[in-house]
């Protein structure tokens, strides 16, 4: 009964300042870093990083007559540059988005100034994670496969986290963007 209080207790805490408002204004904007690989860069990019690190450009904008916004990804520069252009709908229910993946939608939650998204792909679980500090914004993606024999009577799977992608983004400002 005690775990169940505290359980409860932390769930209320956790919890507390669930909202269904749209993503605060403080997120939008075009944010601007160098994507990192660990433990290595993916083949599909390594032609376009030559110093082991990708150019990433990050949109999110309000979308005209309509509570969705532009949620834009756009990965290396040039001839090599990859556009992930999706969206993030609010679902109405508290803190909860979807990422409009042209026409997967994937779950994301909004707690504090941390936005989570997690799912699986074939025999893999991503985990990504947008965390805002002031004019910063850190995106990570981690992929985890499973390794070993499930455990406790197939109840408990171990995972390798087999990848990370990591940027740290700085709000691009106006003069910034003149200036190019």
């Amino acid at each position: 009964m005690f775990q169940l209080l505290i359980i409860g207790l932390f769930s209320v805490t956790l919890c507390g300042d669930l909202k269904t408002d749209p993503l605060p204004k403080k997120w939008h904007g075009t944010w601007v870093g160098q994507m990192k690989f660990f433990p290595g860069m993916p083949e599909a990019v390594k032609n376009s990083a030559a110093s082991g690190k990708v150019a990433v450009q990050f949109e999110i904008e309000e979308i005209t007559n309509s509570n969705a916004l532009v949620w834009r990804m756009t990965i290396g520069s040039d001839s090599n540059r990859v556009v992930k252009d999706y969206k993030l709908v609010p679902t109405g229910k508290p803190n909860e988005f979807l990422i409009d993946e042209n026409g997967i939608d994937l779950n994301a939650y909004h707690y504090g100034d941390i936005i989570y998204s997690q799912f699986s792909f074939e025999e893999m679980v991503l985990i990504a994670r947008y965390e805002l500090k002031e004019d910063q914004l850190l995106f990570e993606v981690t992929t985890g496969i499973p390794i070993g024999e499930k455990q406790l009577d197939g109840k408990i799977q171990t995972w390798k986290i087999s990848a990370v992608q990591s940027v740290l983004m700085k709000r691009r400002t106006l003069d910034r963007r003149e200036g190019e």
